[in-house]
């Protein structure tokens, strides 16, 4: 009897089950810079060829809360203080303060000069005008009704 003759023979595994592939990292949150948002994870469901045929249970998706503290700012600016001087030129300010979700924080950490604190501007420019004390003039006569000029 002559040996068998048997064709090659492949073996295909065709996947018969399914599972989740790891996490991903958690995404940037999308509030812009800073805020309260959401940001994303996903994973894949990646065929295998285990026998466990349960397939992958569950989403590809995950979202969850997440917040960026915001940077300081610079608050509205205070209305003008009074004059520095009430007859002549002088000087007048104003304030703000550096401002981190609704409490005053430490100037130096708001961006710009740390003096921006503060802001002046002249005031009273005109000179004041007062009436100088009456001086009698001459009379127009020198005897009779006449007009004299204070």
């Amino acid at each position: 009897m002559s040996p068998c003759y048997r064709p090659n023979v492949f073996v295909i595994r065709w996947p018969t089950a399914a599972q989740w592939s790891a996490w991903s990292l958690w995404s940037l949150c999308n509030n812009g810079n800073c805020g309260s948002g959401l940001h994303s994870r996903n994973r894949t469901c990646v065929l295998t060829t285990s026998g466990d045929v349960t397939g992958c249970v569950g989403n590809g998706i995950e979202l969850a809360n997440c917040s960026n503290p915001c940077p300081p700012t610079w608050g509205a600016w205070s209305q003008w203080g009074a004059c520095s001087n009430n007859c002549g030129l002088g000087v007048m300010k104003r304030t703000r303060d550096c401002v981190q979700k609704d409490t005053v924080v430490d100037s130096i950490r708001c961006p710009g000069r740390r003096f921006s604190v503060y802001d002046t501007a002249s005031c009273n420019i005109d000179l004041c005008s007062t009436w100088s004390n009456w001086v009698d003039g001459d009379c127009t006569v020198t005897c009779g009704l006449g007009i004299m000029a204070r």
